[in-house]
C-alpha cells in the first residue's frame, strides 16, 4: 500500500515538473516575442532608445539604395527561447525603419535581400557617425 501511494506521488511530481518546465519555456517564448516586437520602432533612435545597442550592425546595398541593418539583442542565457539568430531591423538613410526579421536564420528569401550585399561590420559609434552623415545629407 505504502509503495503504491509512493509511486503515486512520484508520478504526481514529475507530472508537476514537466507541466513547470513546459511553463517556463512558453513563458521565456513569449517574454522575448514582446522584446523583439518592433512595435514603436519608427527611427534608428527609437532602436537605440529601446535596445541601447547593437550587437552587430551593417550597411546594405538593396535596389541601388543605402539601408542600415542593425541586429537585435538575442534572450538572456538563463531563458529557454532558442532563436536561430538574432532579430535584424532595417532603416533607410533617413533613419526610418522599413523592415525587419525576427529570425533571419530561418527565413533564407528575407536572408537574402537584406543580408547579400553587406558591408563589413559597424561599431555603434560608426553607426551613429554614419546616421550623422545620412542626416546631413537629407537636409541639404
Amino acid at each position: 500500500m505504502r509503495e503504491k501511494l509512493c509511486k503515486r506521488i512520484t508520478s504526481a511530481a514529475l507530472i508537476v515538473g514537466l507541466f513547470a518546465l513546459l511553463g517556463y519555456f512558453v513563458y521565456c517564448e513569449v517574454t522575448y516575442a514582446r522584446l523583439k516586437d518592433p512595435t514603436g520602432l519608427v527611427t534608428i533612435d527609437d532602436f537605440y532608445d529601446r535596445f541601447q545597442k547593437s550587437s552587430r550592425a551593417y550597411v546594405v546595398l538593396v535596389e541601388g539604395k543605402e539601408y542600415l541593418c542593425l541586429t537585435g539583442p538575442l534572450p538572456a542565457k538563463w531563458s529557454f527561447a532558442l532563436p536561430s539568430s538574432p532579430p535584424v531591423y532595417v532603416f533607410d538613410k533617413h533613419g526610418v525603419f522599413v523592415d525587419w526579421c525576427s529570425d533571419p536564420g530561418d527565413n533564407s528569401e528575407w536572408s537574402q535581400k537584406w543580408l547579400n550585399n553587406r558591408s563589413p561590420p559597424l561599431n555603434d559609434s560608426e553607426v551613429h557617425d554614419l546616421y550623422n552623415v545620412w542626416k546631413d545629407t537629407n537636409l541639404g
